[in-house]
């Protein structure tokens, strides 16, 4: 599954990644040992200064204000459908703009963020910033942060108090709503229930307890310029391991979005090259009985798990109940078979790809047309993209002398039996 990430037209894609100086380095603070230790995000090569990111684990929960909702926008005009999210009692809303400034309005319950020239990804961190600044200048935390696209609808009545009260009962690592038409086999989630306990997730309505929001965000962007898939993808890759049976779709709670626009989106190569390289840094902080358990997007897997009570702080993933005896689960996606280090180096690629070896008899027989080789990740709308089709794939090696030797149009190809006596009879071609 193309995990789909509707971004705005008019953000401004930057060659480097993008991160505001908020006006409170809050001095003297940084991120929890927890997300240094445990956060392959929480690097100067993502987002530069790290203590932008400072911990708020010491600040207490607020009795009554337990939720934060983000979200951004150009500006000018604020979306309608978001108003909803303006004047609550248990909530707050942020808003980024990237267009016009709001910062000088002021708003009940309502924060604005300017952030020109960012992108998705980045938008979403500079929110992240701005939130825990804000939360240590008010002297305490949201018990969830929920980000979330500007364009979404929800097509539940009461959405808001029916997905608060599954995060109150539940208390998931992520939350998230249901979006018909994206959840794969409708019909067989329906009879899970009215919650589900996911590895894949859209990116358009998210909510992250406070104990995991350290650990899972801020959002990769190292790979901005390449696609503005890859940061969600790498929250379902750690999430999926880290809180399986704690990632949960509100099902109950539906919403669509109709808006789409141009974004860079990469190629599936390129994609999957990047999910290595996210994965290997996921690997190098945690140990492989919690990594081995990352999830590929794919929709015909998002099921993972059951759905679970919080029972352990999320702020240490070795604390999982089944860490000590090694059964967070029996496999993963990332095991040696599948994503290994073979398999995107550089042989895999190369000149002799579509050698002469390409259409022998060992590579085209039973085993490539298996029921696993031709499954819905192979065939989905990325798979022939522009990276497919560039000049290293088809270059001069494809068409070279071996693949279209002598051999390939011999004499055995129109030999007597092809075009004998019977093909040109009176009987097929007679007036």
């Amino acid at each position: 599954m193309a995990v789909a990430l509707p971004m705005k037209a008019g953000l401004v894609l930057p060659t480097e990644p993008v991160m505001a100086v908020s006006a409170l380095e809050a001095p003297g603070l940084e991120p929890s040992p927890e997300a240094k230790t445990f956060n392959p995000n929480l690097q100067p090569s993502n987002i530069g200064n790290i203590n932008l990111f400072p911990s708020t684990k010491h600040l207490p929960l607020h009795d009554t204000k337990k939720y934060m909702y983000a979200y951004q926008t150009a500006g000018g005009t604020l979306p309608d459908n978001m108003k909803m999210f303006e004047n609550r009692t248990n909530s707050d809303v942020m808003i980024l703009t990237y267009k016009q400034d709001h910062r000088a309005e002021t708003r009940e319950g309502v924060h604005f963020v300017y952030g020109p020239n960012t992108t998705w990804t980045t938008g979403r961190n500079l929110l992240l910033q701005e939130i825990k600044q804000h939360e240590l200048r008010q002297g305490w935390k949201y018990k969830y942060v929920t980000l979330m696209d500007h364009d979404i609808i929800f097509t539940t009545k009461s959405p808001l108090s029916k997905f608060e009260r599954v995060l109150q009962n539940y208390e998931p690592a992520v939350g998230t709503a249901a979006i018909p038409g994206r959840d794969g086999d409708t019909k067989k989630y329906a009879k899970q229930g009215p919650i589900l306990a996911v590895c894949a997730f859209d990116a358009l309505f998210n909510a992250f307890h406070h104990e995991a929001l350290d650990i899972l965000l801020p959002y990769d962007q190292r790979y901005e310029a390449m696609s503005w898939y890859c940061s969600q993808q790498d929250i379902i890759l750690r999430s999926s391991a880290m809180y399986k049976h704690h990632v949960l779709e509100v099902r109950h709670v539906k919403i669509t979005n109709d808006e789409h626009s141009e974004y860079p989106k990469g190629g599936r190569y390129s994609r999957m090259k990047a999910a290595k390289e996210q994965q290997e840094r996921f690997e190098a902080v945690l140990p492989r009985a919690i990594t081995r358990c990352s999830r590929w997007p794919c929709e015909g897997e998002r099921h993972q798990g059951e759905v679970r009570n919080k029972t352990w702080d999320y702020s240490d993933p070795t604390a999982h109940p089944k860490f000590a005896n090694d059964a967070i689960c029996p496999e993963g996606l990332f095991d040696r078979d599948l994503f290994d280090r073979d398999m995107f180096d550089r042989d895999l690629f190369d000149r002799d790809l579509f050698d002469h070896d390409l259409f022998d008899r060992v590579l085209f027989d039973r085993v490539m047309f298996d029921r696993g080789m031709f499954d819905c990740d192979m065939f989905d709308r990325d798979l022939f993209d522009h990276d497919l089709f560039d000049r290293d794939l088809f270059d001069h090696d494809m068409f070279d002398h071996d693949l279209f030797d002598h051999d390939l149009f011999d004499h055995d190809l129109f030999d007597r039996d092809l075009f004998d006596h019977d093909l040109f009879d009176r009987g097929v071609f007679d007036l």
